[in-house]
């Protein structure tokens, strides 16, 4: 096994632990609440936002930015190798705006919010290994930013806009 692979599946597990314990299953049968309306990517075609993710002042060149509304709907942006995102379909109106180390599919989102497993509908969205200190960076801004309990506000309009995420590990 290389070591990019490696990287991968222990990112992988660190967020499947996370999501475990997020959404309170924690390898148990706790009841869950029924989904809530909507779901991933269900905002309006034409809301569109872009823009950067720092950490600590720096770009952090790995992960996911999602926005989850009110009602459960949420959009995602996978953020690119310079450290930018474009996320679509978007839910108008105030959101909670989450950092994951990891892009998610609507599965592991739905399971993440704590809403009933969906089933199979996809695995993991196909991105690099990071290296090892932009991992640990990623892990760190997740561990704060990574829940709609401690994410970032923001307040969504129609159309295309930019909002660039500022994350700080350090309290």
């Amino acid at each position: 096994m290389n070591r990019k692979r490696a990287l991968l599946l222990v990112a992988v597990a660190a967020l499947a632990g996370l999501v475990a314990t997020v959404a309170g299953g924690g390898g148990t049968d706790l009841p869950r609440p029924a989904p809530l309306p909507g779901g991933f990517g269900a905002g309006a075609a034409d809301t569109v936002i872009s823009g950067s993710v720092t950490c600590d002042g720096k770009p952090l060149t790995t992960g996911a930015v999602f926005f989850i509304g009110g009602s459960g709907l949420a959009g995602q942006g996978v953020v690119a190798g310079d450290g930018r995102y474009q996320a679509g379909l978007v839910p108008e109106g105030p959101v909670k705006v989450i950092y994951c180390s990891r892009p998610l599919t609507e599965r592991q989102l739905q399971i993440q919010l704590g809403n009933p497993d969906p089933g199979p509908a996809g695995d993991w969205i196909d991105q690099p290994a990071p290296a090892p200190d932009v991992l640990q960076k990623a892990l760190a801004a997740e561990a704060r930013y990574g829940t709609p309990q401690t994410g970032l506000d923001y307040t969504v309009v129609r159309g295309r806009q930019t909002f660039d995420v500022t994350l700080v590990t350090a309290k």
